[in-house]
């Protein structure tokens, strides 16, 4: 928690700063930063480390891996994992905090949950295709990809709610 919570800290200082300077492509940069290492810990193979985890090769240990069939590791099945078809659902961001340091704690909670539901997901989806039923994996890959749009959609609008001191919960 104290190496996240730096991170999150900086991150979200820098692009509440920012949104304030209107400086929108530093915002972005700082934005981009944190997002990307949110949706990297909450959807596929990186879900497996991150709170609570383990590493990357948890699943290789425990299920027993297939000497000449590398598409049905599962490390490979979780790399090859694509949300491109998932269709958008309609989200109305929530307000994670009025500050930072509010934004931090409910940020780490609502990341350490994520990660977790991402991780259940990834058993399931790499049983599933050890099963001959990936195409079971669509609604799993489905949940995951939306626990992730919405953990970064809270993360964007707190953050500009801070900058612009508006903390309106929209519907």
């Amino acid at each position: 928690f104290i190496h996240v919570k730096a991170g999150f800290e900086f991150y979200l200082e820098a692009i509440i700063r920012n949104f304030q300077e209107g400086v929108w492509d530093e915002s972005a940069k700082y934005a981009g930063c944190l997002l990307h290492m949110l949706e990297d810990s909450c959807f596929g193979a990186h879900a497996l480390e991150g709170p609570f985890g383990s590493d990357m090769f948890i699943l290789e240990r425990l299920f027993e891996a297939q000497e000449d069939d590398w598409e049905k590791t599962p490390l490979s099945i979780l790399a090859a994992l694509d949300c491109s078809a998932v269709e958008p659902e309609k989200y109305a961001p929530r307000l994670l905090g009025q500050s930072i340091p509010e934004i931090v704690m409910h940020l780490y909670a609502a990341y350490v949950e994520a990660v977790n539901c991402s991780r259940r997901l990834c058993f399931n989806i790499v049983e599933n295709v050890r099963q001959n039923k990936a195409q079971q994996n669509a609604d799993l890959i489905r949940q995951m990809a939306h626990h992730t749009v919405r953990l970064c959609a809270d993360t964007l609008f707190s953050a500009w709610s801070v900058a612009t001191h508006s903390f309106e919960q929209t519907e």
